[in-house]
């Protein structure tokens, strides 16, 4: 076969004969590549070549050779900094591609950014190294988490630099095993191993020394958009909203943390299904002394939602849900019957949990875009979580971690938001506004809307009319907006 036919059947492909080519190498597009002065391609196959030749001269099987082998992976959260590298695993890896979903055009890329901003997803660049060397970034992953759904991979890329080494099996376990469309071909499907116990995830990159304890013990109660937050936290406890035979199943319950244990023991309404389980109620109230730390979202207990009354126990279900062949009571409780049972489970989580266990309770976000039916609401929980403030208690400002930039629903955080939020409760890296005014100012809200504005301040006064806060008005601002200031006397 000639080189001609070579181009006609493989058109793109270059064709040289030797003699034609030597001179040219560093002119020829085919031989261009990434700078790689340390050579860290070249040592990274030496790694790869002396793990062959220690194998072979033990004689040991593929499994026991990698329990040996000392694997470690780190997850990489920070998306930003890696985006080189993502795009590079997306588009270049096969055969270790489970998603093979590529980013060819611009449009594209921009949509992939947009979404792995969104709050409902998460992603991570895989980073591993084992006892002859390390690999780098060898994986990326991008997962969608919805209430009604559960958890889908959106991208499942791995290096043939990981090959053989049940990484990607690992990981996809640590991620809890989310729905996965595989496109084939794929080396070898993510069964290969029964359990992949040779692998250990830790949590500091492999160029920092450890920050922090890596066996801390972490909780979070609340909604679903906890989900985006225990992304970043691996191994905590979480009791957050999901789906259970088409019933919404709420943590953030009044009767999950206030009802008694003969409350709980004695009801047909648990014990049919359709709210959290007796085992759920005793693991979280038994293991409540042992966490490190606590995180709560706690501002839908304030939410004007549907609330039913049975066997003396609250629970919050919606509206939807039906109930048949049980007893119930449908209750309407004022705002300030929902502020005492917010306070109420304050005060027993305060008294149930270990003298050295930090809470952290985030405020909510409030903003243009927050919908009219939570404003109001959400003004009077900042206020009431300022109130009950101590030394054991962090109360972080989800507004202080917006990027303006990207996604913004006046609800939630985009993904980068949660990611910095993980690192407040686990690397302590945020602080706190220091008050040093004769109050503290802990919300400033701007509004375009007159009415919406007057409603909302009129709504304050008559709620916090003997309570220690300041109004502030100011007026016009240039840009023509309201702007009401709240904080608490010192």
């Amino acid at each position: 076969m000639n080189l001609n036919e070579v181009e006609d059947i493989c058109p793109g492909i270059y064709a040289y004969h030797p003699d034609d080519i030597i001179n040219k190498i560093n002119t020829v597009d085919a031989f261009k590549g990434k700078v790689d002065k340390d050579f860290s391609r070249l040592n990274q196959y030496k790694v790869l070549e002396s793990k062959v030749l220690d194998q072979e001269g033990n004689g040991l099987s593929n499994v026991d050779f990698l329990r040996k082998s000392q694997i470690e992976i780190y997850i990489d959260y920070d998306y930003k900094s890696n985006l080189k590298r993502i795009y590079e695993i997306i588009e270049r890896t096969n055969q270790l591609n489970y998603t093979k979903i590529r980013l060819g055009s611009e449009a594209k890329k921009e949509m992939f950014l947009k979404e792995m901003e969104h709050f409902q997803s998460s992603s991570g660049v895989i980073c591993c190294r084992d006892k002859y060397g390390e690999y780098g970034a060898v994986g990326f992953y991008l997962l969608k988490t919805t209430t009604d759904d559960g958890k889908q991979l959106k991208h499942f890329s791995f290096s043939c630099r990981a090959m053989n080494m049940g990484v990607e099996s690992f990981v996809y376990e640590l991620l809890g095993k989310p729905q996965l469309d595989v496109v084939q071909p794929v080396a070898y499907p993510l069964s290969q191993y029964e359990l992949v116990d040779w692998v250990k995830c830790i949590t500091t990159p492999f160029t920092e020394k450890t920050k922090h304890s890596h066996d801390l013990n972490v909780m979070t109660l609340g909604p679903c958009h906890l989900l985006q937050l225990t992304n970043f936290i691996p191994n905590s406890t979480n009791y957050v909203h999901f789906v259970k035979h088409g019933h919404v199943i709420k943590f953030d319950c009044p009767s999950f943390i206030l009802s008694t244990k003969e409350q709980v023991a004695s009801s047909e309404f648990i014990s049919k299904g359709y709210s959290w389980s007796h085992e759920d109620y005793s693991k979280f109230h038994n293991e409540l002394h042992t966490f490190d730390k606590v995180v709560l979202s706690l501002d839908d207990i304030l939410m004007n939602d549907n609330l039913i009354k049975i066997d003396g126990m609250i629970f919050r279900i919606p509206k939807a849900q039906k109930i048949e062949n049980i007893k119930y009571e449908n209750i309407t409780l004022d705002i300030n019957s929902r502020v005492i049972i917010l306070k109420n489970i304050l005060i027993y989580l305060f008294g149930a949990v270990s003298e050295n266990c930090k809470i952290y309770i985030l405020d909510s976000i409030y903003n243009s875009k927050t919908p009219s039916e939570l404003s109001m609401r959400r003004l009077i929980f900042s206020h009431v979580i300022n109130k009950l403030k101590n030394d054991n208690l962090e109360i972080i400002d989800m507004n202080s971690l917006l990027d303006s930039i990207a996604f913004n629903d006046g609800i939630h955080l985009n993904r980068s938001g949660y990611y910095e939020l993980s690192k407040i409760i686990m690397f302590n890296q945020h602080a706190g506004n220091i008050c040093t005014d004769d109050y503290k100012p802990f919300l400033n809200v701007k509004f375009k809307d007159n009415t919406k504005f007057i409603r909302v301040r009129q709504y304050l006064v008559n709620f916090l009319s003997h309570a220690p806060i300041v109004l502030k008005l100011t007026r016009w601002s240039l840009n023509k907006c309201r702007e009401l200031t709240i904080g608490l006397r010192k």
